[in-house]
C-alpha cells in the first residue's frame, strides 16, 4: 500500500491539551475520484475540480484545464504543480462528505484543522478507450502525481517519490455508430495496398478505423445510368461488401489496419455489417483525358446494420455516404 507521510506541528486555540496536532500519515489508496455536478451545461471534459475523501481526509486536485479530451493520447499529458495544477491536502475536524464541496455556500462545518498545498510535482495524465458500444464510447483517464511535495504553514514538508495515484475518472462522448459515422466525414480515405482480388478503404480517427472492403469487379470504368447495387454482409465474396468499425484501446495507424493478420489485442470492440445495400454511382472526372481516362465512384451505403462483437445489432442507418475513389483506366 503507497502512503504519503506528512508529520508537522499545528498550534491550535482549542482540543488538544499542549496545543500540538501531529499528523503522521495520509493514506489515499481506498476512495473514489470524486467530482462536483458540472453547470452551465459544460462538457464532462470541462470538469478541473476533483477530489478525494477518507473519512476526515481529503485531496483536492484542481486540474489545469484543456487536458482531459474524449481521445486516446499518443503520449502522457503532464501538468506541472508549481504553476499549472494545484493539489491541496485538508484535515477536518471531522468526517466531510462531498457536498462539503459542492454547495453554493460552503457550509461551517466540518471546520478545517489543516491545510496544505503541494509546492512541487508533476500531473501525469493517460487517456485511452474504456469501453465502446452502439451508442457511447467510454474513456478513462487516470491520473498519478510523481515527484511530489507537500509544504505546511511551518515549512515542514514531505515528498513522495514514488508517485501517488490519484485515481479514474472516466467520461462519455457518442459513438461512432450512433453519430452514423458523421465524424468521418472530412476524413482521407486510404487503400490498403494488396495483390489480391478485393480492394481495402480505410479511414483512420485516432483511436478507430472505418474498415471498408469488396471486390475489385465493383468498380468498373464506366459512367454509371443508375447506380450498381451489392449486398453488405459479414464476408467478402462476388456479390457482398464488408463495412466495419473497429475501436482500439491506443492510437491505430494503417500499418495495423492494412496488415494480412491485423493485431487485435488493443481491439475493444468491432461493428460490422450483417445486412444493406452498397450503391455505387461513377462518373467521369474533369480532369479526365482520352490517353488517361479517369472516374470517380461514389460509395452510398443504405439501409444498413451493424452488429458487435458481442452480437449486439444497432438501429437501421438509412443512408450514409462513405465517400469517392478515384481510379483510372490505365
Amino acid at each position: 500500500m503507497k502512503k504519503v507521510a506528512i508529520i508537522f506541528t499545528l498550534l491550535i486555540g482549542w482540543g488538544c491539551s499542549d496545543g500540538d496536532l501531529q499528523i503522521e500519515n495520509i493514506d489515499f489508496d481506498g476512495g473514489t475520484v470524486d467530482f462536483c455536478p458540472l453547470l452551465f451545461e459544460q462538457e464532462d471534459t470541462e470538469r478541473v475540480l476533483f477530489f478525494k475523501i477518507i473519512e476526515d481526509e481529503s485531496l483536492i486536485l484542481d486540474l489545469q484545464s484543456g487536458l482531459i479530451e474524449n481521445e486516446t493520447a499518443a503520449e502522457t499529458i503532464t501538468s506541472n504543480l508549481e504553476s499549472q495544477s494545484v493539489l491541496t491536502y485538508r484535515l477536518f475536524s471531522e468526517n466531510v462528505s462531498n457536498s462539503y464541496f459542492c454547495s453554493d455556500i460552503p457550509p461551517l462545518t466540518p471546520g478545517v484543522l489543516q491545510e496544505t498545498t503541494a509546492s512541487a510535482g508533476t500531473v501525469n495524465l493517460v487517456t485511452s478507450v474504456d469501453t465502446v458500444t452502439n451508442t457511447t464510447k467510454t474513456y478513462r483517464h487516470d491520473i498519478n502525481i510523481t515527484d511530489l511535495t507537500l509544504t505546511n504553514e511551518s515549512n515542514e514538508r514531505i515528498t513522495d517519490e514514488p508517485g501517488l495515484d490519484f485515481g479514474t475518472y472516466t467520461t462519455t462522448t457518442a459513438s461512432s455508430v450512433d453519430l452514423e459515422f458523421a465524424n468521418y466525414s472530412t476524413i482521407a480515405i486510404s487503400l490498403c495496398p494488396t495483390e489480391t482480388a478485393t480492394v481495402k478503404l480505410v479511414q483512420l480517427l485516432n483511436d478507430e478505423v472505418v474498415d471498408f472492403e469488396f471486390p475489385n469487379s465493383f468498380l468498373v470504368n464506366q459512367v454509371t445510368t443508375d447506380p450498381r447495387t451489392f449486398s453488405l454482409g459479414g464476408a467478402v465474396n462476388d456479390t457482398t461488401a464488408v463495412f466495419s468499425n473497429k475501436v482500439f484501446r491506443r492510437i491505430v495507424d494503417e500499418g495495423l489496419i492494412c496488415a494480412e493478420t491485423p493485431d487485435s489485442s488493443d481491439l475493444e470492440n468491432e461493428f460490422q455489417t450483417v445486412s444493406g445495400t452498397l450503391s455505387i454511382t461513377t462518373t467521369e472526372d474533369t480532369d479526365s483525358t482520352p490517353e488517361n481516362p479517369t472516374f470517380n465512384h461514389t460509395l452510398t451505403l443504405t439501409d444498413f446494420i451493424v452488429e458487435d462483437s458481442n452480437g449486439n445489432a444497432a438501429p437501421v442507418i438509412e443512408t450514409y455516404v462513405f465517400g469517392i475513389v478515384t481510379t483510372t483506366t490505365n
